[in-house]
């Protein structure tokens, strides 16, 4: 009789964790506390080239093959815009790094796991969990229960699997930072398709990579003192983020100083008042804190 497992989270650990396990001859089942898939939620990270090869060691990276953007060198530059150096994020055998949303790195491994049987519950959230002495009971939000042999937490920083587990375990510590980011057209920059800029400014700090149809990926980190209580910064509005973005880069070398002084001028020459000033491009998201 083969051994179970239950999967808490189902965003991108859950799903590649239940097939993991499956590869090893567990049959895993992934418990996901939203009631909606998540395609829609975050918006890119980058994959180093051991998380590749993780997805390879699973038969899961042909998945994300022809998604996001191969990047296998940052250039790193100062808020004068002077190139302090490049660094490659490539592995040993030259495979690069890949810059992908978020979204479709989350559609790519869930469908995979389903096509492989895997079965993803939704709207099962979890509250706690017990070792019955030859298993262990999980009983969620809606009051119904799964045993199986292994509970594995893949429910992201605020973790119920590690509360249940030791609620003693100490909790996230905020990086004091609060992070966005989105997509573009509107703003030319000085890189070619492929490529990934990191500049130190002065305020906060900006990055951006170029995809091969020349759109622009765009994140900042924005230092804040404060913790933002959860769900905060979601509703701050757009506008509002944007006038904080452009006056955190607008004495910075950049897409953001250059984007900051195309509307002065422009507000100028429409008769207009000062700001609200718009940009840097298309704010999309914001840091995704929903529990996984």
């Amino acid at each position: 009789m083969s051994r179970t497992a239950l999967v808490i989270g189902g965003g991108i650990a859950g799903p590649a964790t239940a097939m993991a396990l499956q590869m090893a001859g567990i049959d895993a089942t992934v418990y996901e506390a939203h009631t909606e898939a998540a395609d829609g939620a975050g918006v890119f990270l980058t994959l180093g080239s051991n998380g590749i090869d993780a997805l390879k060691a699973i038969g899961a990276d042909q998945a994300i093959d022809d998604t996001g953007i191969a990047t296998p060198q940052v250039t790193l530059c100062s808020s004068k815009g002077k190139r302090l150096g490049v660094s490659k994020i490539s592995s040993a055998a030259g495979t690069p790094s890949r810059t992908i949303r978020r979204a479709d790195l989350y559609r790519a491994l869930y469908q995979e796991a389903v096509r492989r049987g895997i079965t993803v519950y939704h709207g099962k959230r979890l509250v706690a969990a017990e070792d019955t002495g030859g298993a262990v009971r999980a009983t969620f939000a809606d009051g119904t229960t799964a045993a199986a042999d292994l509970l594995i937490g893949c429910d992201g920083v605020h973790s119920a699997v590690r509360m249940a587990v030791d609620p003693k375990a100490p909790a996230p510590s905020y990086a004091g930072l609060i992070s966005l980011g989105g997509y573009t057209r509107d703003v030319a920059v000085d890189a070619e398709p492929g490529s990934y800029t990191m500049i130190f400014g002065r305020r906060a700090f900006f990055g951006y990579a170029v995809a091969l149809d020349g759109e622009v990926w765009w994140f900042a980190n924005l230092p804040r003192a404060n913790e933002p209580a959860r769900g905060e910064v979601e509703r701050v509005g757009g506008d509002e983020w944007r006038r904080t973005l452009v006056e955190a880069f607008k004495d910075d070398a950049g897409p953001g100083r250059a984007h900051h002084r195309s509307h002065r001028q422009r507000q100028r020459h429409e008769g207009q008042p000062g700001p609200p000033a718009q940009a840097p491009p298309h704010l999309a998201s914001r840091p995704d804190d929903r529990p996984r």
